[in-house]
């Protein structure tokens, strides 16, 4: 059984730690071809950013964190907190350092379109119903053009950039998301669970059905998530999710009544970890819909795997 060590308490982010290490890793860019949602015809010429630790050996394998961004952001957004640092390279370097974490690469790419000419021009919530549609695909994108740059660039634990060859070294990547990566991160489990073994959505619920479906239409969304990953042939111990939010955080009321669900089912695809399962729920007290948070949640994750 894929396990994650439970959060009971978060724990507080070392002030030393958001700054400069004096071993610091990088950040470099990725970049990649893919095909335009809207026309297949059309090619798309996009990046995504790559943490790569201080020290690293390309004779070593690396485990891969991909963190998917919210809304119209940007690979960038986890570092700057769309405008506001959220000091996480730092932090990943002073975690290394420490021994709180082994090295890892951390992917940071984006499900927004090349040309955001159009998202400029939009308002939420009309922005989040453009987005939708990129949310709903991007684990095409992530899948077949983005992990094979990536680990075709980078020592992984994949042996070639084929299907196969990553599929197999699937325990060895965890998908997370915030807000609409959230959503993201449930789409990839539901669509594409053979990449990925570990699943952390943060602050966003599945929109299988419809938008904010978790709280609208929770029986049928969850009914419909544990279809889709039955469909793919998946049992309970290949997997573990572990879903975060915060108490005021605005996605709570969607997401809070989707675990819920998940946990009333009564299936064995979604079991409480508490019971030695693969579903895990944690709430922060006073918790907002923000970087600041979501950097708190990935501090205290990331050190829990055993990939």
């Amino acid at each position: 059984m894929s396990r994650i060590e439970l959060i009971r308490e978060l724990k507080e982010i070392p002030a030393s730690y958001r700054q400069e290490a004096e071993k610091q890793g990088k950040l470099e860019k990725v970049e990649y071809t893919t095909a335009d949602y809207e026309d297949s015809s059309k090619l798309q010429h996009k990046y995504a950013l790559v943490y790569v630790p201080y020290g690293y050996d390309p004779a070593e394998k690396y485990d891969l964190v991909c963190l998917i961004h919210g809304g119209d952001g940007t690979p960038e957004s986890y570092y700057d907190g769309d405008g506001k640092p959220t000091d996480l390279k730092n932090i990943f370097d002073h975690m290394i350092a420490d021994g709180l974490m082994k090295p890892v690469l951390v992917l940071t790419p984006t499900f927004c379109p090349e040309d955001r000419s159009e998202l400029k021009k939009m308002e939420f919530p009309v922005k989040i119903g453009y987005l939708d549609r990129y949310t709903a695909q991007f684990w095409k994108e992530l899948t077949q053009e983005i992990l094979p740059a990536v680990e075709g660039t980078y020592s992984t634990w994949a042996e070639g950039t084929d299907a196969g060859s990553l599929i197999k070294a699937r325990d060895h990547r965890l998908v997370s998301g915030f807000s609409m990566g959230s959503v993201t991160t449930w789409n990839i489990l539901t669509h594409a669970a053979a990449y990925f073994r570990y699943y952390a959505p943060m602050s966003g619920d599945y929109w299988g059905i419809e938008r904010a479906g978790g709280s609208s239409k929770t029986e049928e969304t969850v009914k419909l998530m544990r279809d889709e990953i039955a469909g793919q042939g998946m049992k309970p111990e290949d997997y573990f999710i572990y879903a975060m939010t915060g108490s005021e955080d605005i996605a709570y009321p969607n997401l809070s009544p989707m675990i819920e669900g998940m946990y009333s089912l009564h299936d064995p695809l979604f079991t409480p970890a508490e019971e030695n399962g693969n579903l895990a729920w944690f709430v922060k007290k006073d918790g907002y819909h923000r970087y600041s948070d979501i950097t708190e949640y990935v501090f205290n994750l990331l050190p829990r795997i055993t990939f």
